[in-house]
């Protein structure tokens, strides 16, 4: 059966060979680590599901990088705080804070918080791991996808 004039294994077939890109559920592999970069958008309906996904298909080792989210308004105290409470029940993971709209949250969880993409990019620099996996996410306006920096080849 036709769905919208394209053919059901044809649908398949395009949605088996769709790799994101553009800073969107990105997977990069780069010196032995496997990074999703989620750098576009994000709010909490969208921070759960990167987390959750990361926690069910990278097993082992894993650092979680989270930048604040923007524009939440009066919300932006709990929603951030929900968000670093789910993320701290991944096991086996560091978690890493950015943005000030977290730092309050910051400390009721074993974490690392910075005040910007610069400082969480150098620490990373610093600690980066020979394997395993690395989730980078946070609204656009947290810079996140500065910490890709962190994986160049020096």
């Amino acid at each position: 059966m036709l769905i919208s004039g394209v053919e059901p294994h044809d649908i398949k077939q395009a949605i088996e060979h769709y790799r994101p890109d553009n800073q969107r559920s990105q997977v990069i592999k780069k010196r032995g680590l496997t990074i999703v970069q989620d750098t576009y958008n994000a709010n909490p309906s969208s921070m759960k599901a990167a987390l959750d996904n990361f926690s069910q298909h990278f097993p082992g080792e894993k650092i979680i990088a989270l930048g604040e989210m923007l524009e939440l308004g009066k919300d932006a105290a709990v929603e951030h705080m929900r968000i670093v409470q789910h993320a701290a029940e991944i096991s086996g993971s560091t978690l890493l804070l950015v943005g000030s709209l977290f730092a309050e949250a910051s400390k009721a969880v074993s974490c690392h918080h910075f005040e910007n993409a610069v400082a969480c990019t150098e620490w990373l620099k610093q600690h980066l791991p020979s394997s395993g996996n690395i989730l980078i996410k946070g609204s656009r306006g947290a810079k996140m996808e500065q910490l890709m920096n962190a994986f160049q080849d020096s």
